[in-house]
């Protein structure tokens, strides 16, 4: 993951050899390094802070109803989003039991799992990247005999460039396999991110691909009677 913060940094560079486009960089470095951010303060909050906060009486301590939520999934009930909350429900979702069967509940199970996703999502932004690093091999270094380092003379440099021009001229279709390999890679970073938008999808139990749509429908609707679910 030390080579996704170094793929950042190397936004702020103005030399350096380049091995990759500034969007395969951005989608497989910047990304990872956000992800595995986010990840890092879940995880501190789980296991330093307290992971979830409970509302609770004073019969029942704080830290134990804290961990009972934790560990078991809460659940609401969809039905009651329809109704006026501080009349005919307490708060959003939240209903006598009583007056619902199994079926009319919605469990909600996801937030445990958020910083292991996040972490797990991290990984698979990276794998592109780090599968082309591997068939790379430092190549384009190599071909660039230090042509990014300033302190090269003109003469040496130019030695250099007309031993470059003549190598490519006389092996211009020897890399076409190579090449491909980075095509597929990109190709990889465009599915991955296709597929990670269906896989939050799953996570957030179908909610995440018309999340955007539902908050513009709930915008226009009586806000007076519904509520976010």
């Amino acid at each position: 993951m030390l080579d996704a913060i170094r793929g950042v940094l190397a936004f702020t560079q103005v030399g350096g050899v380049k091995i990759d486009a500034p969007v395969f960089r951005l989608n497989c470095s910047a990304t990872v390094v956000l992800l595995c951010t986010f990840s890092a303060t879940v995880f501190a909050r789980q296991y330093v802070g307290n992971p979830i906060d409970c509302v609770h009486t004073r019969d029942v301590p704080e830290d134990v109803l804290n961990a009972f939520c934790w560990i078991h999934s809460t659940y609401t009930i969809p039905g009651a989003h329809l109704k006026k909350v501080g009349v005919e429900v307490p708060f959003p979702g939240v209903d006598h039991t009583k007056n619902w069967s199994d079926d009319d509940k919605k469990y909600t199970k996801y937030y445990q799992w958020v910083g292991f996703t996040l972490f797990i999502q991290a990984i698979l932004f990276y794998a592109p990247r780090w599968l082309w690093k591997n068939w790379e091999g430092g190549k384009l270094h190599a071909l660039m005999m230090d042509l990014d380092i300033g302190i090269i003379s003109e003469v040496e440099k130019k030695q250099k460039k007309k031993l470059l021009l003549e190598y490519l001229c006389d092996n211009l279709t020897y890399h076409n396999w190579w090449a491909y390999r980075y095509y597929l890679c990109e190709v990889l970073a465009l599915v991955n991110v296709i597929g990670q938008m269906f896989l939050m999808n799953k996570f957030f139990d179908g909610e995440f691909l018309t999340f955007g749509i539902d908050v513009l429908r709930f915008m226009e609707s009586d806000q007076k009677r519904e509520s976010i679910p």
